[in-house]
């Protein structure tokens, strides 16, 4: 069945995604499972802590981007995220990011996945004036599971919006006011997402082993 015939749902707190009442896994998720991100010996509290400072940060680069963000209150209300905010800023004067519209979540019909890229647009300086693809971080320091992160997106673009994208970078956005600019070159980076993704099903269809979200119908 084509997309129109199907029915997804996703559940913004939980973050889990259905189609037709079957869970069907996020990047995120995929990267989460099978350990290629892996926060087990953070305290729990501080992982959260950094949880809602990133939630609160991509936020309010949409907001700025829109030219909507009321920066009197946000300051007021989150002073912590001043600094990833000026970071942000910064990114986008000296990097003359050209961006395109935002592009909410996309769903594969052709690898059964769903994921929501931060941006993606064109890069006039080193990013070479070419389709350009960004996931923005504020966490301890970039780590190499961006990559497969950002090729799971890169697919979503590739089959949803028939754009090529030629470059995958890491934008990790610091508590000093400053930015790192982290490219992804690997090629492998799609393997390794697909190979997740592949396990994904795999447990749940052929080996039937544990699924926490329960993402068979039953018979």
């Amino acid at each position: 069945p084509g997309l129109r015939d199907m029915k997804f749902e996703f559940d913004q707190e939980t973050h889990i995604g259905k189609v037709d009442g079957i869970v069907w896994p996020s990047v995120t998720q995929l990267l989460n499972e099978f350990k290629l991100i892996d926060f087990t010996d953070v305290p729990p509290a501080t992982l959260e802590n950094k949880r809602v400072l990133g939630t609160r940060i991509h936020a309010a680069t949409k907001l700025l981007d829109d030219c909507n963000l009321d920066e009197e209150h946000f300051n007021s209300a989150f002073p912590e995220c001043i600094p990833y905010l000026e970071a942000y800023r910064k990114f986008r004067v000296i990097e003359k990011f050209d961006p395109a519209d935002k592009i909410g979540r996309l769903l594969s019909t052709k690898w059964k996945f769903h994921g929501e890229p931060d941006e993606y647009g064109v890069h006039m300086t080193v990013m070479g004036g070419v389709p350009s693809l960004i996931d923005y971080k504020c966490s301890w320091r970039m780590y190499e599971s961006t990559g497969p992160q950002l090729s799971g997106y890169e697919i979503l673009i590739a089959e949803c919006l028939k754009i090529k994208i030629k470059k995958r970078w890491g934008l990790l956005l610091k508590p000093t006011g400053h930015y790192d600019l982290v490219p992804f070159n690997d090629p492998s980076d799609k393997q390794d997402f697909l190979a997740c993704l592949w396990l994904w099903w795999q447990r749940c269809n052929k080996y039937a082993t544990l699924n926490p979200y329960k993402s068979i119908k039953e018979k």
